[in-house]
């Protein structure tokens, strides 16, 4: 799961600091095991330590009882949505007050709608309204509904009611909690006391770094003038009286119809992709890579925001992150080419020169089929840099290239793969897509 708290969670320690004494760690540390709680034992170790140490402080009983329900209502919220992780969602707020009639509910409707057309999910409130007329146009497939208990008005609505992404909750941090934990992009539509409460906490966790920052559109019925008065009281008040300033506008836009709305986000995502700390080191991820020049820009307009150094390019920041939190000490150098493609040929130690891991690129043409692939052998000294040895994939790689049927040769491809998972020659850590235009008047482009 992303970081969603834009560093907060990502720089929490791994290891457990709480401590109950050598005994007591000790029994806590055999029954987690044998339980067997392999993902993360520790975390799970420190939350029992906790709730004995809330034992020992003899903590009252509605302290109890709300701390209780609350990691409750998180885990199984975190269960629901676990298996949906693949997917973007779209949080969208409004009144549960609004009729099937008004102009604000079909232009809801039709938001849920275009947004999952664009493979999004869609999480709301799960009431009537605005709720409802999103559900309506996601449909139920694609839809989370995070209702809130009360003692009036809100009420599952028709669509989500009975669906196992339906989810109830008691307290209204822990249902807004998963709002901003689940959510990439935020849809706001008129409505009472609550959404603006939805509305400012959205816009003040991004202000003050405290949740990553995402798109913000504000939409409303044909002709409606909600968000202009909205806006008019930030300009007017907030802004003038010194509370805002004008950086704070750029967290959100006024759409003024659905398709300007859905731009809006799928621009924020294009090249965007996530970001988290590692370490002291920023990590932007992106969905395709940037050219030099796109780089040197950035570096140009935004020089003031780095300590030291400058803004790089490189997959090998993700890997340290990868790495490091699988427990190894990573001493990441980055190198020009040059120094790179002849630091490669080195099978020294480290300290004299060597390397263990080292990242580089190629075109997919390259990876099309075993003749071409060259990261892909296993003859040792004469294969590619890493030098693996692997008799088995030499072997079907051989075999294919002696095959003369197609549908052989597809299976040789097939075990070939496989083996090549099993033994891992190289590691493959994604794509990218590099823009590419060509004249109008060039004609046999492929």
């Amino acid at each position: 799961m992303e970081d969603f708290t834009a560093g907060a969670i990502q720089n929490q320690p791994g290891r457990r600091l709480a401590t109950l004494g050598p005994e007591w760690d000790a029994r806590v540390r055999k029954f987690v095991a044998e339980w067997g709680a392999n993902k993360n034992p520790e975390l799970i170790e420190e939350m029992i330590v906790t709730a004995l140490k809330m034992a020992r402080d003899e903590m009252n009983v509605a302290d109890l009882k709300l701390i209780n329900r609350s990691l409750k209502e998180m885990r199984y919220a975190a269960k629901v949505f676990a298996p949906y992780s693949a997917f973007r969602k779209v949080a969208i707020f409004g009144s549960a007050r609004i009729p099937p009639d008004a102009a604000e509910f079909k232009v809801a409707e039709d938001f849920g709608r275009r947004m999952v057309e664009e493979n999004y999910m869609v999480i709301t409130g799960g009431g009537d309204g605005i709720m409802g007329a999103a559900q309506k146009g996601a449909g139920r497939e694609h839809s989370f509904g995070l209702n809130i208990r009360l003692p009036f008005e809100q009420r599952a609505n028709v669509i989500i009611e009975g669906d196992p992404k339906l989810i109830n909750f008691n307290y209204f941090f822990t249902r807004k909690l998963n709002f901003v934990k689940e959510t990439h992009a935020f849809a706001l539509f008129p409505g009472g006391f609550g959404t603006m409460d939805e509305t400012f906490e959205v816009l003040t966790l991004m202000q003050t770094g405290k949740a990553r920052v995402i798109p913000v559109v504000l939409l409303d019925g044909p002709g409606g003038t909600y968000w202009e008065t909205w806006m008019r009281f930030l300009t007017e008040h907030l802004f003038k009286l010194g509370f805002v300033s004008s950086d704070d506008f750029h967290m959100f836009k006024i759409a003024h119809n659905v398709e300007e709305a859905v731009a809006e986000i799928l621009q924020f995502y294009k090249t965007y992709n996530s970001v988290r700390w590692v370490g002291e080191q920023l990590v932007l991820r992106l969905s395709q890579r940037l050219t030099s020049p796109a780089v040197a820009e950035l570096n140009q307009q935004f020089a003031d925001l780095v300590r030291k150094g400058q803004i790089v390019q490189g997959q090998a920041l993700v890997t340290r992150e990868r790495l490091s939190a699988a427990g190894l000490n990573i001493d990441l150098q980055a190198n020009d080419w040059g120094t790179l493609i002849t630091r490669r040929s080195s099978k020294e130690p480290i300290d004299k020169g060597g390397w263990n891991l080292f990242h580089t690129w190629t075109s997919a043409p390259d990876m099309l089929s075993p003749a071409l692939n060259i990261p892909l052998r296993g003859n040792g000294a004469k294969a590619w840099f890493g030098w693996p040895t692997d008799a088995k994939l030499e072997e079907l790689i051989d075999a294919w290239f002696k095959a003369s049927d197609p549908a052989m040769q597809k299976k040789l491809a097939d075990e070939i793969q496989t083996q090549a998972y099993k033994e891992v020659p190289y590691v493959p850590t994604g794509q990218f897509v590099v823009p590419t235009a060509y004249r109008r008047n060039l004609d046999g482009i492929i």
